[in-house]
């Protein structure tokens, strides 16, 4: 989760770490599972882009639930943001209230910058 990569600005605890790290490996299994159930071409094509492994919630870029055509790789995304989400979410329940906020603006700016990976990988794929 990327707020576990700013632990000291949020103040987290040892208890509140521990957490954290539960959720994250229960999200990469999550992920894991959702990635290795893709037909083998695609998952070795690169269908899906490893760096949404390191999950860290929030919502799609638009704050709105999806807003672009389904397609098979669209769908596994949703997936893969959808468990993102949910952990994050789980997430915020380890947090104290003053920590929550701090939390949710590193999540979103995490989400912008994937936003921002997927659509130059979608780019480059498509420019090949």
């Amino acid at each position: 989760m990327a707020v576990l990569g700013h632990r000291p600005e949020l103040g987290l605890d040892d208890e509140q770490v521990a957490e954290l790290e539960r959720l994250e490996r229960k999200l990469e299994r999550e992920q894991a599972s959702i990635v290795e159930a893709l037909p083998g071409a695609q998952r070795a094509s690169g269908g899906v882009e490893t760096a949404q492994r390191r999950g860290s919630g929030g919502h799609s870029r638009t704050g709105k639930a999806r807003d672009r055509e389904p397609t098979p790789a669209a769908s596994v995304t949703d997936r893969l943001d959808d468990a993102d989400t949910a952990a994050f979410l789980e997430a915020e329940r380890a947090l104290r209230d003053p920590q929550r906020e701090r939390a949710r603006e590193i999540a979103e700016s995490y989400r912008e910058a994937l936003a921002d990976a997927r659509e130059r990988m979608a780019k480059e794929a498509a420019a090949r």
